[in-house]
């Protein structure tokens, strides 16, 4: 794997074409934030004159039980990188690690939908090689997300959910990667559409919508 390599002479060009941006948003969809959340530390150092930075993952919960090995012997990650990781949920832990060293420097959200019904799929199969998004595997990713969630709040990092409940009629669950859907710029949840959320944090409002469509134990721990 060359991905950080090929990852640090895209951004030298990138720097030289785009030297003060005013605004940065970094963002990965499905398995996109794995990348997002462990690269955007690197982009807020490359850019310290920057004063918003913004970075938004979308879904991407798989558990990884032996995630530290993963990261460290098979996606090859630098050792800054690697060392964040102590828990099954990877982008959980990167997304842990941004909210703990950058603090306000940067706004960091997530979103993701109760159900997602094809992370569902993907996670069945690899535990069982059934390629269906059951009801148990459903009801996993919604812990999953509850969980992720719970552990971030209690850790004190700074971060905004947007938590939809779209159905997904492919699958039987609800919708993956709402950024890649039509929805987006629907009104969503609440009145709110998924594309006003991050443009409204891009700018300095940040808020969360929809967290109580996980649960009411979640809804308690993030209503602020």
């Amino acid at each position: 794997f060359n991905g950080y390599k090929n990852f640090l002479e895209i951004m030298k060009q990138i720097k030289k074409r785009w030297p003060a941006p005013e605004r940065i948003v970094i963002t990965g969809s499905s398995a996109g934030p794995f990348g997002a959340s462990a690269l955007a530390g690197k982009i807020v150092e490359m850019y310290p004159e920057c004063e918003s930075i913004t970075v938004y993952c979308d879904s991407s919960y798989i558990p990884m039980p032996n995630g530290k090995e993963i990261a460290e012997g098979f996606w090859k990650c630098p050792e800054e990188i690697a060392a964040t990781v102590h828990t099954d949920d990877i982008c959980g832990d990167w997304l842990q690690a941004l909210g703990n060293k950058y603090g306000h420097r940067i706004k960091l959200l997530y979103g993701c939908s109760t159900e997602d019904g094809i992370l569902a799929q993907f996670n069945n199969f690899e535990n069982t090689g059934d390629f269906t998004a059951t009801e148990e595997w459903r009801g996993k990713m919604k812990r999953g997300f509850q969980n992720r969630i719970q552990r971030l709040q209690k850790a004190g990092i700074n971060i905004s959910y947007y938590v939809n409940a779209i159905p997904d009629k492919q699958t039987g669950g609800t919708k993956h990667c709402i950024s890649q859907d039509k929805a987006w710029h629907e009104a969503g949840v609440d009145g709110v559409s998924p594309a006003q959320w991050v443009m409204d944090a891009v700018n300095g409002k940040c808020y969360d919508v929809g967290i109580y469509l996980l649960d009411q134990q979640v809804q308690l721990l993030v209503n602020r």
